[in-house]
């Protein structure tokens, strides 16, 4: 495994971020005891007792120096005074603190046959060689001894067995060389005596008093998420013949058309809004104020959108950040506020009391592992009382918040779009190539769509809930609830490039604000552009949009019912657009710039004919209208990777060029763009690499263009010809209106 350093400037000092594995705890501590420089004592290396003197301290820690000359940092545990049986040929056992367990006997033995845990995965090997904790190993087909290893009994296993093992991060491992055998004995103990103090310093770091990146320390009890009747959904398509009613906002909800003035926050320079976020007639204001070198504060302030009317600044945990509030904001959830992956793991749950929050509930929505994938990415209150938290890999979990009790669970297999109807009664999601939509007081599926496109980056339903909206490959999507029908797949043209970060805002059932752009569903075409303040924060509320305007001095909240009244007009003058993809029409296919074999491009080109003729459109060579696949290179950039395991004065390190390759797949008339969607791929800052194999020879493998999803990639129905697709006007919005540009 090798990793690549990387650099952030924090105010004048330069802070290198280092990759220390997570690793299990070292020994508990011994009675307490002193020792003074000059003395001479014992300390213990694996079952071992040596000889050392003490050459410095410093708190807990002492610097001892081997009769070897040698010197290392130990701690109290693996120092005692000296003895007189040092010498003898089976030293004594070290003492174990009170409710320790004698240290089991080594589980393998010289000659034994195992498998080694080598980065995430096992190999075969046969142990050479034991001397206390470390054994000597050498692997399947590399007999030589230049290439053998020390490493710890945590990366053996019998072959066959199905222990787990240590995960790449917190593996040891020694290889030998050129050294005799007894130096790299000698360098062994001292890489993994640094490989020790290393799990020690992480040990500090989970507790958030070495690493500035560690979640802070949190105060408040944490309980234990109550799992016992869970109901576990299995994704399927809804039963033939199904038939969904829409589940509207209610009529209460609506949003003020009046601005109103933020009174919450800092106002510091270095303060920001981390979350805006808007459920019902309530909206969650977080903001952030993180000095360097000073005290870090979250804060949020809660509006009432019907009622115009600011809670003021409501202090927080510094621990623990808001992401959501219920309806009749008297409920915020928030999560751990973490930096590291495996960090934002907890889910606290607190009612507002006047300026401050009172905590309700903690607990771990998803406790078997604490890793990235495991951490919450998402939490949306469907009522009151009950909320949906969400993964990076689509593991979603129904919660009655204040009991911390799961209600249902479903895993969509990678996905984590998704979207709750206005109502809060549905939830859809996407799933192989479908998508599906459950009751969210149940977690039945009640509705499905067949043939949804993949890769879809964001769901919405629109305020009446007769619409479900999608953008996926630069396309955006539409189909009728009541029917599973499709109303429109409208290719966006790359000047709406907001779209690919999954800008989605329903405005009604015809009209859906995406980037800047309302677009109209029932025309296929752009209606007007709006503008607004670079400095405003956007979200979404029963069809209007509500943003934070901001300037030094002052936030405003404001809202606007889009389209506007003169746009609305416009639309009444406008045909339903033409697509230059339409029956009848001949286009040419060009994959020659892609990087593929030819498997791959057969597979690509019978994709994209199937396509083509299930539309009655002729496939031929040199015609204006062609659809292009191929690799383009992008940006280029030196980065130095270096080993991940090993000390560091024997870590092997390389600067290497990493370039961008962007795989596109685009539909063009006379040259000119139509549509597109791309991939851009190249090697990320850890990559893997083959025994034997180079450090360049790795990050070019891992940097392979991604041309896979072009034989699953869906064509939109509509594309525009390029240049046809112009909004007919453009307004500005501000505070309590719309102006003209």
């Amino acid at each position: 495994m090798l990793f690549h350093r990387m650099r952030w400037k924090l105010a004048a000092s330069l802070v290198v971020i280092a990759c220390i594995g997570w690793c299990s705890r070292g020994y508990g501590q011994a009675a307490a005891q002193t020792f003074e420089v000059g003395q001479t004592i014992d300390a213990r290396e694996g079952d071992v007792w040596s000889a050392v003197t003490v050459v410095a301290r410093e708190g807990r820690r002492y610097q001892v120096r081997y009769e070897d000359g040698t010197e290392e940092w130990v701690t109290p545990d693996r120092l005692r005074a000296a003895s007189s049986s040092i010498a003898d040929s089976t030293p004594p056992a070290p003492a174990q603190p009170p409710g320790r367990p004698t240290p089991k006997a080594p589980a393998f033995k010289p000659r034994d046959q195992v498998e080694i845990k080598w980065g995430g995965s096992w190999r075969g090997g046969v142990v050479k060689q034991r001397e206390g904790e470390l054994y000597l190993v050498a692997y399947d087909g590399f007999d030589q001894q230049f290439h053998w290893e020390w490493l710890t009994e945590d990366r053996l296993r019998t072959p066959g067995s199905d222990v787990e093992g240590p995960d790449a991060w917190s593996q040891f491992s020694h290889k030998i060389g050129n050294d005799p055998l007894p130096k790299s004995l000698n360098l062994a103990k001292k890489a993994l005596a640094e490989h020790k103090l290393k799990q020690a310093q992480q040990a500090k770091r989970d507790d958030g008093s070495n690493d500035p990146f560690a979640p802070p320390p949190f105060s408040q009890p944490v309980s234990e998420a109550d799992l016992s009747e869970v109901k576990v959904v299995v994704p399927q398509l809804a039963p033939e013949g199904a038939k969904l009613s829409p589940d509207p906002a209610p009529q209460q909800v609506r949003s003020a058309a009046k601005p109103v003035p933020l009174v919450g926050g800092t106002k510091q320079s270095f303060e920001r809004i981390e979350v805006f976020g808007v459920t019902g007639n309530s909206a969650l204001v977080t903001y952030r104020d993180a000095p360097p070198g000073g005290a870090q504060r979250v804060s949020i302030e809660l509006v009432n959108l019907a009622q115009s009317r600011s809670s003021g600044n409501i202090e927080c945990d510094f621990a623990s950040l808001p992401l959501a509030v219920n309806p009749a904001s008297t409920l915020v959830a928030a999560r751990s506020n973490g930096f590291h992956g495996g960090s934002k793991f907890r889910l606290d749950v607190w009612t507002p009391q006047g300026r401050a929050l009172k905590h309700v509930i903690s607990f771990a929505p998803y406790p078997e592992k604490r890793d990235a994938w495991h951490d919450i990415n998402s939490i949306e209150f469907i009522d009151d009382v009950r909320l949906i938290t969400s993964t990076w890999l689509g593991r979603i979990v129904c919660w009655d918040a204040v009991n911390a009790k799961a209600i249902w669970s479903l895993d969509t297999g990678g996905s984590a779009a998704h979207a709750i109807s206005p109502g809060g009664k549905q939830l859809a999601l996407p799933w192989q190539r479908n998508i599906i939509i459950l009751d969210t007081a149940s977690g039945d599926v009640i509705g499905s769509i067949a043939g949804a496109p993949g890769g879809i980056s964001a769901l919405a339903f629109s305020p009446d809930g007769t619409r479900l909206l999608a953008i996926a490959s630069n396309t955006l999507l539409a189909w009728d609830i009541t029917t599973g029908e499709p109303v429109t797949s409208l290719g966006l043209p790359p000047t709406s490039a907001p779209a690919l970060s999954g800008t989605l805002v329903p405005l009604d059932a015809e009209n859906v604000l995406v980037g800047s752009t309302v677009w109209n569903l029932r025309l296929s075409a752009p209606i007007w552009t709006y503008t607004i303040d670079r400095s405003a924060t956007t979200a979404a509320a029963s069809g209007r949009l509500v943003a934070i305007l901001s300037d030094r001095s002052q936030r405003i909240l404001a809202s606007w019912q889009l389209p506007h009244e003169q746009a609305k007009q416009a639309i009444g003058k406008l045909q339903p657009a033409g697509s230059i993809l339409h029956s009848g029409a001949s286009v040419s296919i060009d994959l020659s710039g892609l990087e593929a074999d030819e498997p791959q491009r057969q597979a690509i080109s019978e994709h994209l004919k199937s396509q083509l003729a299930a539309r009655q459109i002729t496939v031929a060579d040199g015609q204006p209208l062609r659809i292009v696949a191929r690799v383009e290179t992008g940006q280029s950039q030196e980065r130095v990777y270096e080993q991940l395991h090993g000390p560091p004065s024997s870590r092997e390190r390389q600067t290497v060029t990493v370039t961008e390759k962007i795989t596109r797949l685009f539909v063009e008339l006379d040259d000119q763009v139509a549509w597109e969607t791309r991939a851009v791929s190249g090697a990320g800052h850890f990559i893997s690499r083959e025994q034997g194999q180079s450090i360049a020879d790795a990050v070019q493998q891992s940097g392979r263009p991604a041309t896979s999803f072009l034989a699953n990639v869906t064509l939109p129905q509509v594309i525009l010809r390029p240049g046809s697709a112009q909004p007919i006007g453009s307004s500005r919005l501000i505070p309590g209106g719309v102006s003209a540009n």
